[in-house]
């Protein structure tokens, strides 16, 4: 199979979940809806704000409310070969209630996945998307997505992209009587073979000066990994001062079960982060 979900970690104080049955109801039981999310017409935007209702919108019938059960959340790493309708063909079989996708190799504020999105979630559903870096040849690598519905995407706050722009992650923010950030991320692969690789476009970024600051350096070479961690330091700190919960889904290309931890668990270790699927299994029941 082409697609399939890896390693998920909870920051503590959560109730445990698994990758896609995600009991998260208790988190938002308490708290008032706020108003319903209203997507743009046209576009899946990335900001904050949606367009105005359509006539069209305004005659249809509001999503169902989400009620006491369980929300569901499929965590896809399309690999950039699989296509977005099979992953959200598999997310409507599952009854998931949202997915998060990643490199996905789409463009910012997609209408291809807007549109498929809402075939699955229905045309009030909360959709974002995130281009990757652009490679010579035409092309991409990286980039993220997701979408919302069933009566869930009146909890979605908003989606914030790669702070740097490469579409290593998203971090989708959802209201309730917690604070609950869902993070979707892509570790590129350690390739030093292809230089159109996406570890390899990161580290010219980096090389020409572009990402600003100062870059770290592993063995006497720029290193984007670490740049990466040091990115996700800052997301947890951010997370930490609004009170958030935070559901990190990702494909760290690192075998998370082996002796002596890489540097992803390391990293995860220095965080008080649990792997609520236990295993390096790529089970979808895991």
């Amino acid at each position: 199979m082409s697609w399939h979900i890896l390693i998920t970690l909870l920051i503590f104080g959560a109730s445990p979940v698994s990758a896609v049955q995600t009991d998260l109801w208790t988190l938002f039981k308490d708290r008032p809806l706020p108003a319903p999310f209203i997507p743009a017409s046209q576009s899946s935007g990335s900001g904050d704000k949606g367009g105005k209702q359509s006539s069209r919108e305004q005659d249809q019938p509001r999503e169902k409310r989400c009620g006491e059960r369980k929300m569901r959340i499929m965590f896809w790493q399309q690999d950039g070969s699989a296509t977005p309708e099979e992953g959200l063909a598999h997310a409507e079989a599952l009854g998931a209630d949202g997915v998060v996708f990643v490199d996905c190799r789409c463009d910012s504020n997609d209408r291809g996945w807007l549109y498929k999105a809402k075939q699955v979630f229905g045309d009030f559903a909360f959709v974002r998307s995130f281009c990757g870096l652009f490679q010579l040849l035409g092309g991409s690598i990286g980039g993220t997505a997701v979408a919302f519905g069933r009566g869930w995407q009146r909890r979605c706050v908003t989606t914030a992209g790669d702070p740097r722009g490469w579409g290593r992650m998203s971090t989708t923010k959802i209201s309730g009587s917690i604070n609950l950030w869902i993070v979707g991320l892509y570790v590129a692969y350690p390739s030093k073979d292809s230089k159109e690789g996406y570890l390899n476009l990161q580290k010219d970024i980096m090389k020409r000066g572009d990402a600003g600051g100062r870059m770290p350096v592993s063995n006497g070479e720029l290193d984007p990994d670490k740049l990466f961690r040091d990115d996700m330091d800052k997301l947890m700190a951010d997370a930490a001062a609004a009170r958030a919960e935070v559901l990190i889904y990702g494909d760290f290309n690192e075998k998370w079960n082996q002796a002596i931890p890489g540097a992803w668990r390391n990293w995860s270790m220095t965080h008080p982060l649990k792997n609520v699927l236990q295993s390096d299994s790529n089970s979808p029941s895991a």
